[in-house]
C-alpha cells in the first residue's frame, strides 16, 4: 500500500526527521548513484550502509581517478568510491575541491562527504579561516548548480566542529552524526525523486 501511494517508510521515529531534513534542504537526485568521500573506515561504513538501502556507488572511471589523486594525499591509495583521504593533512578547501570534481560527473547523482575540516596542518588560524569561507562558497553551489544533493557527517566534538556544522546548514547543507544517517538522508531523497517521476509518467500518459 505504501508503495502504491508513493510513501516513504522510517524504520524509527527519529528516521522521519532525518529524511525530512534532507527533503526540505536538498534538490532531488537523478538516480541512485552515490558518491562517498571519507577517511578510512568511515567512508566503508558509509559505503556498506548505503547498500543496504539499495543504493549504488559506481567506480570512478580513470580520468577521473587520476584527476582526483592530485588533490589527495600521496599516499592515499588510487580513489575509486568511496574516496579515501587516508588520514593525510589537509585543509577544507582541499575537501571542497574535490567535492566539487565529483559533482561535474554525470554518472554520480548524490555526495556524502565528511563535514570539512582541516586536519594535521601547521597554517594559521587566519589562514585556516580562509580557506573554510572559500571552501564554503564551493560547497553552498553543489546541490543546485550541478543538481546533486550534498549531506555531510561528522561527530560534534567541540566548538570547532560546532563552527563547522552551523557553517554547513548556513549553506543548506544538511549535516549528521553518523553515516548510516546519511545514508538514509540520501535514500529519502532518492525515493522521493523516483516517485515525482512515476508521477509525472503517469501525467504524460494520461
Amino acid at each position: 500500500m505504501c508503495r502504491q501511494k508513493g510513501l516513504i517508510r522510517a524504520v524509527e521515529i527519529a528516521h522521519l526527521f532525518e529524511m525530512a531534513h534532507a527533503l526540505a534542504t536538498l534538490p532531488l537526485p537523478k538516480g541512485n548513484r552515490v558518491a562517498v568521500m571519507g577517511s578510512g573506515g568511515q567512508g566503508v561504513v558509509t559505503a556498506d550502509a548505503c547498500s543496504s538501502l539499495g543504493l549504488r556507488l559506481p567506480e570512478l572511471d580513470p580520468e577521473s581517478a587520476d584527476r582526483i589523486s592530485q588533490l589527495l594525499p600521496p599516499h592515499a591509495p588510487r580513489p575509486r568510491n568511496p574516496i579515501d583521504f587516508a588520514g593525510g593533512a589537509h585543509s577544507a578547501l582541499d575537501e571542497a575541491k574535490l567535492l566539487e570534481v565529483i559533482a561535474r560527473l554525470d554518472y554520480v547523482d548524490s555526495i556524502i562527504a565528511n563535514n570539512p575540516y582541516t586536519w594535521l596542518r601547521s597554517d594559521s588560524a587566519q589562514a585556516q579561516s580562509g580557506m573554510q569561507a572559500e571552501a564554503f562558497a564551493i560547497l553552498s553551489k553543489i546541490p543546485y548548480s550541478y543538481g546533486k544533493p550534498l549531506v555531510c557527517q561528522g561527530l560534534n566534538w567541540g566548538p570547532q566542529q560546532e563552527a563547522v556544522i552551523s557553517a554547513l546548514r548556513g549553506c543548506g547543507i544538511p549535516t549528521y552524526e553518523t553515516p548510516e544517517q546519511c545514508a538514509r538522508a540520501i535514500y529519502a531523497l532518492t525515493m522521493y525523486g523516483e516517485i515525482c517521476r512515476h508521477c509525472e509518467a503517469i501525467q504524460l500518459q494520461s
